[in-house]
Formats: structure tokens, C-alpha cells, sequence
């Protein structure tokens, strides 16, 4: 039989639970108005993303593509919820007056942990408002020696892919980091129109006819790179200042003379495409090659090349090397 003044009785067991209850209740009545205030919170800041994104997706619109879009959208959520769970847990569940304190402290923190991977993200941010450089471009990194076409732009680092001196892609990937962009000088070889500039040097003898080779220079460089020139023209004219037409809006190859020690030096100048530059330099090598060897042209034009010629004066020979050149026979 049990009675109610068993310690181990249903009326002790009932006894014991309401007073473990009521001590938990009191415990947690204080605090409930703090949870109210943190779901009130979450609430207030789901409702606000909610609000703010499609606001914010439509003001960026005209700046931004649609990967741009997504990357965007994640960063302004996170920095949302994160300042929202701050404030939750500064200003809800600690004393107000530390929530500024903690706020700087933290962000203090996270400045000097996360300094490179800010400063990647502000270089992107960059990258993304201003365009310095966009996918497709051919660029060049002074300070690291680095050219390149770019092939991606990243939340936090840009892919390029590689080009050696000779204008050849390597099929090699660089990734730099787009911090890049505030420590080191770009040059963009396609900033305003996506052509550039591709010089290709001939070199000759003082000998030959350098007005045909002009001539044959300048058919062989219409031919190849005359159609994509004129496209390159419209463009130029299209979407830059008329104070540069004159120098960049050309439709036909330009050709520039120099001299060197032993030859002349035929450059033309035609324009194209960043990964048409290898394709275009050789197929007018090509043909200048077969050109200059004609019947018609190969005892007028000779293509320079390092050799050495003795000249004998016959003032200076002596007369045994005189009768040798010229081949009489001893005597």
C-alpha cells in the first residue's frame, strides 16, 4: 500500500515534477521576451530580404549579367542574416550598450582574418561595376608579367588563359586573384573594342625592289586580314571618340619602313581578333614566302637573312692573290 507520505509515492513523484517544473518556468520567464524578440527578429529579417532582393535585382539589372546576379544576391543575404544574428545576440541576449563594442570587435576581426579575401571581393566588386576587364579580353599584368585572355571572373579570382610572348595560347589556366586590380598595373589590349593591333615585320635587302615589296606586302595583308579590318573599323567608329578614328578606324593594313644594319624592314600593321593573332602572322608569312619566290619576283626581292660577304679590293690584294681569284694557273 502506498500512502501520500511515501517518499517514493504518485503524490511525492507529482509533488517533486511541479516543483522541477515551476523552477524551469522560472528560469525561462525571464527570458521569453527575449525569444519573442529573436523570432520577431528572424521574422523581421527573412520579410526584409524578402522585400529588398527583388528591389536590389532590378536596380542592378542594367550593371550586372545573371551569374553576376547570383553571386550578389548570396553576399547580401549573408551579410543580412549575419548582421541579423548580431543583433540578436548583442542586442537581444546581452546588454545593448555592447552591441556597438561588439560590432567593431568583430569586424575588426574578421578585417584582419579575412583581409586578402575581402579585398578579392572588392576587387570584384570592381571588376563587376567598372569593368577594367570583362571575359574575353586580352590583358597584361606589368608587375607579374602575365598575358593572358580571360576566361572567368569569380567571386574571388579571375581566370586566365595563358599567352607567351609570340602571341600563342598555351593551354595553360593562370588564376590571380582580383585583388590584383589595386596593386598591380592592367593594361587591356580590348578595352573599348575587341581587336587589336598585330604588327608583322619583313625584313629584306638593300638590293631588292622595295617598292614591289611593298606592293606584295601590302596585297598579301588585304587579302588575309582586309575583310576583318573594315568590321573592325564600324566597330571603332560605333563606340569610340571620333578623335581616334583617324588613327585606329583603318580598313586597309598600313606599312611602316625602317632600316637596320643590313636590311630594310617592311612592317605591316593590320587588326584582328586577340586569338586570331597567331593564325593571321602565319598564313601572311605564308604567302609573303611563296610571293617573294615567284619567277617574276624571286631575282628582285631577297629576303634578308645573317650571312657574311667578303669584299676584295684590288688596290689592297697582292698580285699571287689576284692571279687566284681569278683563276689562272701557277706558274
Amino acid at each position: 500500500m502506498v500512502d501520500g507520505t511515501n517518499p517514493y509515492g504518485m503524490s511525492s513523484i507529482k509533488d517533486f515534477l511541479y516543483v522541477e517544473l515551476s523552477a524551469v518556468i522560472k528560469m525561462i520567464e525571464p527570458l521569453i521576451p527575449r525569444l519573442a524578440a529573436a523570432i520577431i527578429i528572424l521574422f523581421s529579417v527573412y520579410m526584409f530580404l524578402k522585400i529588398t532582393l527583388p528591389i536590389l535585382q532590378k536596380a542592378a539589372y542594367p550593371h550586372y549579367k545573371a551569374e553576376d546576379w547570383k553571386a550578389i544576391r548570396m553576399m547580401y543575404t549573408y551579410l543580412v542574416w549575419f548582421i541579423g544574428l548580431i543583433i540578436i545576440s548583442t542586442g537581444v541576449f546581452g546588454s545593448l550598450p555592447s552591441l556597438g563594442i561588439s560590432l567593431s570587435l568583430i569586424g575588426a576581426g574578421v578585417t584582419f582574418a579575412l583581409q586578402q579575401v575581402i579585398l578579392s571581393f572588392a576587387g570584384w566588386f570592381l571588376i563587376t561595376i567598372k569593368r577594367p576587364y570583362k571575359i574575353g579580353d586580352r590583358i597584361y599584368i606589368k608587375g607579374k608579367d602575365i598575358i593572358g585572355d580571360v576566361e572567368d571572373i569569380a567571386l574571388l579570382f579571375t581566370v586566365l588563359r595563358e599567352v607567351n610572348v609570340n602571341d600563342t595560347v598555351t593551354g595553360k589556366n593562370i588564376i590571380i586573384p582580383n585583388s590584383t586590380v589595386f596593386v598591380e598595373p592592367i593594361i587591356n589590349y580590348t578595352y573599348d573594342v575587341p581587336y587589336i593591333w598585330l604588327t608583322v615585320p619583313m625584313d629584306i635587302t638593300y638590293e631588292s625592289d622595295i617598292a614591289l615589296a611593298e606592293k606584295i606586302v601590302f596585297s598579301v595583308a588585304k587579302e588575309v586580314a582586309g575583310e576583318e579590318m573594315k568590321r573592325a573599323a564600324s566597330l571603332i567608329k560605333l563606340m569610340t571618340p571620333e578623335s581616334v578614328h583617324i588613327e585606329f578606324a583603318r580598313e586597309e593594313p598600313v606599312i611602316r619602313f625602317g632600316f637596320s644594319a643590313s636590311s630594310v624592314t617592311l612592317r605591316v600593321r593590320v587588326m584582328c581578333r586577340p586569338k586570331q593573332v597567331t593564325a593571321i602572322r602565319s598564313e601572311i608569312y605564308r604567302r609573303l614566302f611563296t610571293e617573294f619566290n615567284k619567277p617574276e619576283n624571286k631575282e628582285k626581292i631577297e629576303i634578308a637573312y645573317p650571312h657574311m660577304e667578303l669584299v676584295f679590293h684590288d688596290e689592297v690584294m697582292r698580285e699571287g692573290m689576284k692571279r687566284f681569284m681569278r683563276g689562272d694557273k701557277p706558274e
